[in-house]
């Protein structure tokens, strides 16, 4: 199934610099994946661009950095509120988003050679083998984000201690002074 812009719209903003920065990178998921899927689809007609290549190493090192980060503040800030929550769907629901981490960073050790093959003008590539995992990935990637936007985070963000959230916040905003001072 090609995926369309309006497939990749994550939800409503949500509020707190943690919500904020998690919302943030989920919006930044919809666009990652919208560049990867469009250079992909490139590929496979052979109408690769060097600015397709220079996109996909942009995208590829926000996956390897980036997202791998997004899913260490879920595990420390989010999924412990819920996991302690006594409710049976909520509890089942981040057991599944903690299984999709693992099954989203298997997926993308499994691409991830074969995009930075592209990048490096390797040709042992298959690319429609390449479109179907990405198609896969993008899809896997997509049914956590929208499952997390619909359930995690509005019942973390009612229930998450105030103390633990200063905390979560104090930490965003380290993170984002200590990126902006990168750049």
């Amino acid at each position: 199934m090609p995926l369309s812009a309006d497939t990749l719209r994550p939800g409503a903003p949500l509020t707190g610099e943690l919500f904020q920065f998690l919302d943030e990178t989920h919006q930044q998921l919809a666009q990652e994946l919208e560049h990867l899927n469009r250079v992909v689809d490139a590929l496979v007609r052979d109408q690769l661009t060097p600015q397709d290549t220079q996109q996909l190493a942009r995208t590829i090192h926000w996956f390897d950095t980036v997202a791998r980060q997004h899913h260490q503040d879920e595990e420390k800030h989010i999924f412990p509120t819920l996991l302690t929550s006594g409710d049976v769907q909520v509890v089942q629901v981040t057991e599944r988003l903690r299984q999709d981490h693992g099954w989203i960073e298997q997926n993308w050790l499994e691409i991830g050679p074969h995009l930075s093959a592209v990048v490096h003008g390797n040709h042992w590539i298959e690319p429609p083998l390449v479109q179907e995992m990405v198609q896969m990935f993008s899809q896997l990637c997509l049914d956590h984000l929208t499952l997390e936007e619909s359930l995690a985070y509005p019942w973390a963000r009612s229930h998450i201690h105030a103390v633990d959230l200063a905390k979560a916040d104090r930490e965003m905003a380290e993170r984002r002074a200590k990126y902006a001072a990168r750049h």
